[in-house]
């Protein structure tokens, strides 16, 4: 069974969740991991099942994660296709029904995933620019967080991206 897992992320988790999942689909499957924003050409059709992982920064996805998804609907409607986002407001809403922004787009789209999940991401504080500093120091300061953003952390609870893989892997 061939497996693609695409990936639309900004500095990194979303691709590195997506490796710890073709790691695990790896051992019965042949999966390939790529980055969504460099694949638009790619046909879809030479695949049996289709992972899409997108992260979402400042309350939204990539636009071009949006146009990949809107290009290629048909296909991932046909073709066993599955959906997971990432994001650091999950580590406290990491559900379908909590999470305001996967919620949102999975209700505004035309796209049906079979499984779709909600990871954390992580908070990589020295891979921002000054900007997105000031912003997420804001940010938590208005949500009155007390979460150190001056270091790296990571929220991602890798149980849980487990047992997406596993779930996948029992659907034919």
């Amino acid at each position: 069974m061939k497996i693609l897992i695409l990936y639309s992320s900004k500095d990194g988790h979303t691709k590195k969740i997506a490796n710890f999942i073709a790691k695990n689909l790896n051992k019965n499957n042949f999966c390939v991991v790529k980055n969504l924003h460099k694949n638009f050409n790619l046909n879809l059709k030479d695949y049996n099942k289709i992972i899409i992982g997108a992260s979402v920064r400042y309350g939204y996805f990539s636009f071009k994660f949006y146009k990949f998804i809107n290009l290629k609907l048909n296909i991932l409607n046909q073709i066993p296709s599955f959906f997971y986002s990432v994001s650091l407001i999950a580590r406290k809403k990491d559900t379908l029904n909590n999470n305001k922004y996967t919620k949102r787009f999975l209700q505004n789209t035309l796209w049906r995933p079979k499984i779709s999940e909600v990871f954390a991401g992580a908070l990589k504080y020295s891979k921002y620019n000054i900007f997105n500093k000031i912003l997420i120091y804001f940010m938590f300061k208005i949500i009155k967080n007390n979460l150190n953003i001056k270091k790296n952390t990571e929220f991602t609870n890798w149980n849980k991206v487990d047992e997406f893989s596993k779930k996948i892997e029992k659907l034919k």
